[in-house]
């Protein structure tokens, strides 16, 4: 007893061990400020469009649908909320038809995908790919 704990590779409580928590530290930091940003920036561009809309009190004057369906499911994959293929997506600036004719497009280009709810059978559930995702990232850095 008495005997004190001895680190036999020298690094307990090393500045070596400190550096490289303090370093992933600072990276999840960025991480989480970088996802901040992008989704703040979503944000802002898919209000300003909404608002523009109202402004000009004309509907479809300014029709992006394609953007419009990534936007928003960015906006909603970020927040953890599920978008269905019906009428989550279409009734929010497009005609039916119109968004889902773009939910086509979209899915043939591999940016987006839809599976079956698995709660509810009857609706299939639409999400932003890996891919999709990833160059909704890369036009959001640019801001």
């Amino acid at each position: 007893m008495g005997e004190s704990i001895k680190d036999p590779t020298g690094s307990f409580g090393s500045a070596a061990l400190l550096g490289r928590d303090q370093a992933a530290c600072d990276a999840a930091l960025k991480d989480q400020m970088l996802k901040a940003h992008r989704l703040t920036t979503c944000k802002k561009i898919y209000d300003l469009l909404r608002s523009r809309d109202q402004v000009f009190k004309t509907p479809n004057l300014f029709s992006d649908p394609a953007w419009d369906i990534l936007l928003d499911l960015y906006l909603n994959q970020a927040l953890n909320k599920q978008v269905a293929k019906t009428n989550d997506v279409v009734g929010r600036s497009s005609a039916h038809a119109v968004a889902m004719r773009w939910l086509l497009v979209l899915k043939k280009e591999g940016l987006i995908t839809w599976a079956d709810d698995p709660v509810d059978g009857r609706r299939q559930l639409v999400t932003l790919t890996d891919e999709g995702m990833q160059k909704i990232n890369d036009v959001l850095d640019q801001f």
